[in-house]
C-alpha cells in the first residue's frame, strides 16, 4: 500500500510539473500574441495616419483643380463675350 501511495504521489508531481510547463508555455504564447497585437495596432494607426494624409492632399489638389477649372471657364466666357462683341461690331460696321 505504501508503494502504491508513492507511485500515486509521483504521478501527481509529474502531472503538476507538466501542468506548470503548459502554463508557462501558454503565458509565453499569450505575451507573444499581445506583442503582435500591439505591433499590428501601431502599424494600423500609422497606416491610417498616412491614408488620412494622402486623402487630405488629394482633396487639396482636387480643390485647387476645381479653382483652376472655374478660372478657365470664366476666361472662356470672357473670350466668347469679346468675340460676340467683335462680331456684332463688324456686322454693325458693315451695314
Amino acid at each position: 500500500q505504501l508503494g502504491a501511495q508513492e507511485v500515486f504521489r509521483e504521478k501527481r508531481e509529474k502531472d503538476a510539473d507538466s501542468a506548470e510547463r503548459r502554463i508557462v508555455l501558454i503565458e509565453q504564447e499569450n505575451a507573444s500574441y499581445k506583442s503582435q497585437v500591439a505591433s499590428m495596432k501601431q502599424e494600423m494607426e500609422e497606416t491610417e495616419r498616412n491614408l488620412k494624409s494622402q486623402i487630405a492632399a488629394q482633396e487639396k489638389k482636387a480643390h485647387e483643380n476645381w479653382i483652376a477649372a472655374r478660372a478657365a471657364e470664366r476666361k472662356l466666357e470672357d473670350n466668347r463675350a469679346r468675340l460676340r462683341h467683335r462680331q456684332s461690331s463688324k456686322i454693325g460696321f458693315q451695314i
